[in-house]
């Protein structure tokens, strides 16, 4: 195998944690592990500590490297932030095991990033969950089944407008109002059409808009502002939030369209 030169490594060694980072920030990993697993990989790859400069924000990864006259910039956008816990496991340990020389060369090491998979569900699936916990979360709290087919009617409908749209390349936030307002609007007809009690009704409609609540970037971003990263934390809050008022603003006119109707047919 050809021996690398300088250049070759140090670039090699940038896309390694660039890309390490971009996969942790992907599967909803939290700042500090990836700033931890960062400098774990670092000093396996025999990097200097002065010689690195690494950035993480909400858009991407930036990784700059620096030796010998020889400086490397690397960047990776960041399309979302999931959920996926066995990726993020798997890429610490891959840190753990490069710390102790067990993974090999560079290239066997950037590889074996590479090839952990970023596994995701079908979305049948998805949709039908959704629907599920719509309406397991009206049972709990006090629903009949009535009520509770209405908020898995909703969550159907809002699960699938929100996946629609996402799959168009619309933006996030106005996929978010049209799936809140589409969700919203079906739960509530369908407890207007089985003449259920508006308690009941208002019981369903919030199961249904709790779908949209980003629970994981809100418990992300308590979690960096609580160690210490304000600012990636900062801008996971509002993001999250972002989201919440786009649900409202959706869940909102669903009320208001519903009530509407409600007028129009007495």
């Amino acid at each position: 195998m050809t021996e690398l030169t300088s250049a070759q490594r140090l670039t090699l060694q940038a896309k390694i944690l660039c890309t390490l980072c971009w996969k942790l920030a992907q599967c909803g990993a939290e700042t500090r592990l990836i700033m931890q697993s960062a400098q774990i990989m670092s000093k396996a790859l025999g990097i200097v500590p002065t010689a690195l400069e690494l950035g993480f924000d909400r858009t991407g990864v930036h990784v700059k490297l620096s030796s010998r006259g020889h400086s490397v910039h690397e960047y990776r956008a960041i399309a979302h932030f999931g959920i996926n816990l066995y990726a993020v496991s798997a890429l610490y340990r891959l840190c753990l095991k490069a710390e102790r020389g067990e993974c090999g060369s560079l290239s066997a090491i950037y590889q074996a990033i590479e090839h952990v998979p970023l596994k995701t569900y079908p979305q049948p699936m998805i949709i039908a969950l959704a629907a599920l916990a719509a309406a397991g979360f009206t049972l709990l709290n006090g629903g009949t089944l009535s009520a509770a087919g209405c908020a898995a009617t909703g969550g159907l409908g809002l699960m699938l407008c929100r996946l629609m749209m996402l799959k168009r390349r619309f933006f996030e936030i106005f996929a978010v109002m049209c799936a809140a307002l589409v969700g919203s609007l079906g739960a509530g007809l369908c407890g207007q059409l089985f003449r259920l009690a508006p308690e009941q009704i208002s019981l369903g409609l919030m199961a249904t808009s709790l779908l949209l609540v980003p629970g994981f970037p809100l418990m992300n971003g308590f979690l960096d502002i609580f160690k210490g990263y304000l600012a990636t934390g900062i801008i996971r809050l509002c993001y999250g939030l972002t989201i919440i008022f786009g649900a409202a603003i959706g869940l909102l006119g669903g009320i208001e369209l519903l009530a509407l109707l409600q007028e129009v047919t007495c």
